[in-house]
């Protein structure tokens, strides 16, 4: 079994924008590392939802003008979701 370990990324940003981040997290009641990972996350969940959405579209367009037949329409959603 693989052990992942924590990898960490640096980023570059104004101490003006830092601060404000550093108000939301005590605003918030955690540390400005929880804040941040907790931000990041809701936002790749949203936008995992919003290409579900899109995908789900393209698929449907694609389905209703013949160019992708249901089952392989139906395919590629699963394959989506799953992946």
């Amino acid at each position: 079994m693989m052990i992942k370990t924590a990898a960490r990324l640096t980023i570059d940003i104004s101490p003006d924008f830092r601060d404000e981040l550093k108000i939301q997290a005590i605003a918030q009641g955690k540390t400005l590392k929880d804040y941040v990972l907790d931000t990041l996350m809701e936002r790749i969940q949203k936008d995992s939802i919003e290409e579900n959405r899109v995908w789900g579209e393209m698929s449907e367009a694609a389905k209703q003008e013949g160019s992708l037949s249901v089952e392989a329409s139906d395919s590629l959603l699963s394959r989506m979701r799953n992946a």
